[in-house]
């Protein structure tokens, strides 16, 4: 029960600020960037977007648009304008969620983004005890990132969920690698980086959500 708590968009914030670093819901941990739930945290996201527009010196306040409930990037979009924001609110699709852009991700030598999937068990919540499989893999975007000339509009640029074919979602396999291959695919620092750094935090990014979920799915037996 209530696997919402992670699964739904709007619920992931309130889980990660709320209950995963302390109670007052303001609080975040490091590698979470900045999300809202436009129905009921609009004043938050507004104060936030116009913070952000004052400080940020190369003019990139950009915000990632996502149906609360929606699946597959179906209906994400990219924006830089608070006026197209709010004009979102009245788009079909049910409630919005808006996070913040990751303007500096890791990319691979061929300048792609990407992002990793992993399989997590957990075992129990109370006490925590889960397991992450040293199997993982990464999806690549269609193409090539580059901040300083980027396209909002155009998806194949930001989501990773452009590697399935039309019309049938076949995947483009030459889109999808696992662990050996990416760590090929990324220049020697960010290699040695992305070992020794990124994928111990990445567990510890694992642990720290899945027991702030924990504090909602609360301690019934059969919570899956």
């Amino acid at each position: 029960p209530y696997e919402g708590a992670f699964v739904r968009k709007d619920l992931l914030p309130q889980t990660v600020r709320k209950y995963c670093f302390g109670s007052d819901g303001h609080c975040a941990p490091f590698w979470w960037l900045d999300a809202y739930d436009l129905s009921t945290d609009m004043h938050r996201f507004v104060a936030k977007y116009l913070e952000a527009e004052s400080s940020d010196s190369e003019g990139k306040n950009i915000w990632v648009l996502k149906q609360a409930q929606g699946t597959r990037s179906k209906g994400i979009v990219i924006m830089d304008r608070l006026d197209g924001v709010l004009a979102t609110l009245d788009a079909p699709g049910g409630d919005r969620v808006a996070q913040e852009y990751a303007k500096n991700p890791v990319l691979l030598k061929s300048g792609f983004k990407f992002d990793c999937r992993s399989y997590v068990f957990v075992e129990s919540f109370f006490p925590f005890k889960a397991y992450a499989h040293r199997f993982y893999y990464a999806r690549v975007c269609s193409k090539p990132f580059d901040l300083k000339k980027i396209n909002l509009d155009d998806p194949e640029i930001h989501q990773t969920v452009s590697m399935y074919r039309k019309p049938d979602d076949s995947v483009n396999k030459g889109k999808l690698m696992n662990r050996k291959t990416l760590l090929k695919e990324l220049n020697e620092s960010d290699s040695r980086v992305w070992e020794t750094v990124m994928e111990p935090k990445l567990l510890e990014m694992l642990s720290q959500l899945f027991q702030g979920v924990g504090r909602q799915v609360g301690s019934w037996p059969k919570s899956r």
